[in-house]
């Protein structure tokens, strides 16, 4: 039978000898010697296109050898184009199966090689022949990594029996290309840490949907707002992004804008590209894009998950708690996620700062750079010896000793110091540095380089002002709009999902004409309008600018403008720099006075800050009366001369939008994470620069962008599409990571806390297709109700106005952080209909058109659960349970709900009864009701057998 094969294998690779290509491999020989049957091949001393990734990382620097790449990789897709025309599919292709035959000058060529059953030059020859109902498999068995979806589509069918298509080889080149940009822009590292990532390069969706892989995907997204346009990098990127890793193939392999692509276009494509290198050197410019700097986070236990997701409602694995990385004490609450394919990742912060010079250069053709950028100083710039002898954008050694800078007479030594005395970073420290940043190895920016706008940018210098613009100038609403222009003009990400839907405006807007003025909406055309955010801070009554049932009349006719608070008049005037005739302020278009005005009017934010133009944030500002256009402190800057790279602008590192607007005073602030996440885009003003966001990043005023995967899932415009994205198979994190990190910022009022998360709870019940109140959703309830005090702190109830009730089981009932239980919710048979009911099944029975909201009254607010004694000592109490606030007096009258309880099978040494703790506060008409107290994870002996069923309010 073998021999057979053989046969077959030694006439196929015969049938090599008649193929012009030089970028296929040609067998020397094939030959028996009795029962033995060997093939020869020419050997590449040069290994395979893996071992010169990782053996020649500097080639990746050399423009030589770069030209050199991308020839070959032309003379790879032609060799394919050629084996398809003969109706011949390689099915194996991968890096280790294109081999390199050197030349003298360590150039050579790449030739494809393994075009049957044998594996050469691997390092682990492993390549298996299938079985399939005692039939050999008509092709090899490949690489898994680099197969397309539809192979494991058509794993189950073909029983080894079926030849591969054509377009099977598209895909792999589509994943060989982009392991090569990957190593071309950040180094042979980045691919290892890739390929730790990727088992695949597509995963499989509910309902059998087949997508490219989320990190792929997200890998793609990051190097599209790193590279420079119009350089071949971005030509390939977009080539593998739109072309090759598609998942939908043509029956009929011809070229179709929406399948995978042919080979003969793929030759074309990849043809021109390279031509273009050559006509025109800067589009190959070496490039060397620097790595987000790594953190240490903790790695949970890997979680078997098969491919197939056969619960959509699965949960991931235990959460973790890593510190962040600012010099403040705040810590941020992560969650490991159970991917696809048998992986768990963390997701985690880290900002990355990209050069945006073709935006940059735009912005100075509008404004004209000769008058933003800094003047020289009078007194000139005083440098060292080392410092003088500086003619490029690599100012520092790799490694530096603060105590050796000249600190007493040189400009840039003085400035390098104290960006680290910032930090608070002494000693010896490790920098990393490109043409636009210097920085701390693995830690924090420290300075910024900037150029002069020219023909002749240096690879990776940057574009941007070294000296901000003045605050409200002419120049300031000019970078404004074209960050509005560029959003609306080019980000497909940014437009809204229901575009064809109808706009809807608040009740109540403020007209910023001649006179500024309240308008009811309704008495206007459909307009744009502006929505703010910001803080009221603790202001005194005559403090305070309201809208009240006494005003109202009189703020319809008009408003002085120097009457408003300053954050107001800031507001009004960047409103009419935008060219907009309207702004939404809470404050001014919800009268305050008026309970039900109120409790109407803050049932509308999902859609107030959703159809909002933009939203301004107020980040820095502790109260209205504080404003945020007054004249910031400038920056400094250090101007070298240099031969090689022109003049440069040596400024402090400013670019950070963690610490100036997620940790600043805003963010604090409990309504306006939802506001953040329902925004289509912001515009933050800080106290150090303005920052603009949207679902393609964040713009700084600097003209710097950055980018941060995890702050990417509140900046989408589509909010939660991305974050369900991320979360696909286990939504319940996405609440818990949300509704934590809510539970954890401030009020002026704290029974706005109920009311403040209703418009992104309302998003997340439409997304998720279900019914939501009270901080629950109808199908994670059991989940959602298991949630604990974060901290030692004990929680206090939230007195609420007359007519609103939150039930004891929502954490939104009270004041304090919250934590969610941590069980593997996988490993839980839930207890609902045995232990307890599900309110939202009787509501929804009742009427299942309701929409999610508060849930004032009704039976919403009521769980039903069979109340069970506790058999404790009172120190077992103390040790099992977790009160919410003050433990009661007597622990005999506890009693408990089962939630949920550990599976036996899964082998649990001591399983546990997940469980409400309850207590009797009154007793109606013969019923008795309970309020929750707590919460614990109970023995099975703890629990008594038998019960009554009561009622939880």
């Amino acid at each position: 039978e073998l021999a057979k094969y053989f046969d077959k294998e030694a006439d196929n690779l015969e049938k090599l000898q008649q193929y012009k290509s030089p970028h296929l491999i040609k067998p020397v020989a094939a030959y028996q010697i009795r029962e033995e049957r060997c093939l020869i091949f020419p050997w590449a001393d040069g290994g395979n296109l893996g071992n010169y990734w990782e053996n020649h990382g500097r080639k990746s620097r050399e423009s030589q050898s770069l030209q050199w790449i991308m020839l070959q990789f032309v003379g790879i897709c032609s060799a394919l184009e050629e084996l398809h025309d003969s109706n011949c599919r390689h099915g194996d292709l991968k890096p280790e199966n294109i081999l390199w035959f050197k030349d003298d000058n360590d150039m050579g060529t790449l030739q494809i090689a393994d075009l049957g059953l044998a594996a050469f030059h691997e390092k682990d020859a492993h390549t298996n022949v299938r079985l399939g109902k005692d039939k050999h498999t008509s092709t090899p068995s490949g690489t898994s990594r680099y197969e397309p979806p539809e192979m494991d589509k058509e794993r189950e069918k073909r029983a080894g029996q079926e030849a591969r298509s054509r377009q099977y080889d598209i895909w792999s080149m589509g994943c060989i290309v982009l392991e090569l940009l990957i190593w071309l822009t950040y180094g042979y590292q980045a691919v290892e840490s890739f390929r730790k990532n990727t088992d695949y390069f597509w995963e499989l969706q509910e309902q059998s949907r087949y997508v490219v892989h989320h990190y792929v995907t997200s890998r793609m997204s990051i190097m599209d707002t790193q590279l420079q346009d119009n350089t071949a990098y971005k030509e390939l990127l977009h080539l593998v992004r739109t072309r090759l890793l598609v998942v939908k193939v043509s029956q009929t392999y011809e070229s179709q804008p929406e399948f995978r692509e042919i080979a003969k276009v793929l030759f074309t494509s990849i043809r021109k590209i390279q031509e273009k290198c050559q006509s025109k050197p800067s589009y190959l410019t070496p490039v060397g894009l620097a790595t987000p700097p790594r953190r240490d986070v903790p790695r949970a236990p890997q979680t078997s998950l098969s491919s197939h997701i056969s619960d959509p409602e699965e949960d991931a694995g235990p959460r973790i708690l890593v510190s962040d990385h600012s010099s403040t004490s705040v810590q941020v609450y992560f969650t490991n996620l159970s991917l696809l394919h048998r992986t768990t990742k963390p997701l985690v912060d880290v900002w990355e700062s990209i050069p945006d010079n073709n935006f940059a250069a735009e912005l100075f053709r509008l404004i004209k750079w000769d008058g933003v950028k800094p003047r020289r100083k009078k007194r000139g710039v005083f440098l060292c010896s080392r410092c003088k002898a500086i003619d490029s954008t690599q100012l520092f050694d790799t490694k530096c000793d603060l105590s050796k800078l000249e600190r007493t007479i040189c400009d840039l030594c003085v400035l390098l110091s104290e960006a680290l005395e910032r930090e608070k970073i002494t000693g010896v420290v490790t920098l990393r540095q490109n043409g636009a940043i210097v920085g701390v190895e693995n830690g924090p920016n420290l300075l910024s380089i900037y150029v002069d706008p020219g023909p002749n940018i240096p690879p990776g210098a940057q574009l941007g002002l070294p000296s901000l613009l003045e605050q409200g100038s002419v120049e300031q609403f000019t970078l404004l709009n074209e960050w509005i222009r560029v959003c609306d003009s080019t980000h497909d990400k940014c437009r809204r999902d229901n575009a064809g839907d109808i706009l809807t405006m608040p009740t109540r807007l403020i007209e910023v004409g001649e006179p500024v003025r309240l308008v009811d909406s309704a008495s206007i055309k459909t307009s744009p309008y502006v929505a703010l955010s910001h803080c009221w801070g603790p202001l005194k009554d005559n403090e305070k600018f309201c809208t009240s049932k006494r005003n109202i009349e009189q703020l319809k006719s008009c408003i002085p403008l120097h009457s408003l608070p300053r954050t107001f008049r800031d507001t009004v005037t960047i409103t009419r720099g935008l060219r907009i005739k309207y702004i939404w302020i809470d404050s001014l278009c919800i009268i305050q006075d008026d309970d039900d005005d109120w409790e109407r009017e803050s049932g509308k934010m999902e859609r107030v800050f959703s159809d909002a133009y933009c939203t301004i944030g107020a980040s820095s500002g502790r109260s209205s009366l504080e404003g945020f256009l007054a004249d910031r402190t400038p920056r400094d800057y250090v101007q070298l001369q240099t031969q090689s790279a022109g003049a440069l602008y040596v400024c402090p590192a400013i670019d950070d939008f963690h610490r100036h607007v997620e940790l600043g005073e805003l963010n604090r602030r409990g309504w306006v994470l939802q506001e953040r996440a329902l925004s289509r885009r912001s515009i933050y003003f800080t106290s150090t620069q303005v920052y603009w966001e949207c679902g393609k990043g964040v713009q700084c005023e600097t003209l710097a962008r950055l980018y941060n995967s995890k702050a990417a899932l509140l900046g989408d415009a589509n909010f939660p599409n991305s974050a369900l994205e991320y979360y696909r198979d286990g939504r319940q994190v996405l609440i818990q990571d949300l509704y934590e990190r809510y539970s954890g910022l401030a009020f002026t009022k704290p029974s706005d806390r109920p009311v403040a998360i209703l418009g992104l709870q309302e998003r997340l019940a439409r997304a998720f297709r279900t019914q939501a109140a009270y901080g629950c959703f109808a199908v994670y309830f059991a989940r959602g109700i298991l949630w604990t005090r974060r901290d030692d702190k004990r929680m206090t109830r939230i007195i609420l106005p007359a007519g609103r009730r939150v039930p004891s089981w929502s954490w939104i009932s009270k004041e304090g952080p919250i934590k969610y239980m941590e069980l593997k919710f996988k490993e839980i048979d839930w207890a609902t209909t045995v232990d307890f009911e599900n309110p939202f099944t009787r509501e929804l029975a009742a009427e299942p058109e309701q929409s999610s909201g508060l849930g004032v009254g009704g039976e919403l607010g009521t769980l039903r659960g069979l109340a069970r004694r506790i058999q404790m000592t009172k120190w077992e109490v103390l040790n099992y349970i977790i009160f919410d606030e003050e433990g009661p007096p007597d622990y005999e009258d506890l009693r408990c709900v089962v939630i949920g309880r550990d599976k036996v099978e899964n082998g649990e040494d001591n399983p546990k009864h997940h469980a409400l703790i309850i207590l009797q506060v009154r007793s109606v008409l013969g019923v008795d009701i309970y309020e929750r107290v707590g919460v614990a994870s109970l023995k099975p002996e703890h629990v008594e057998s038998g019960g009554a069923w009561v009622r939880i309010m």
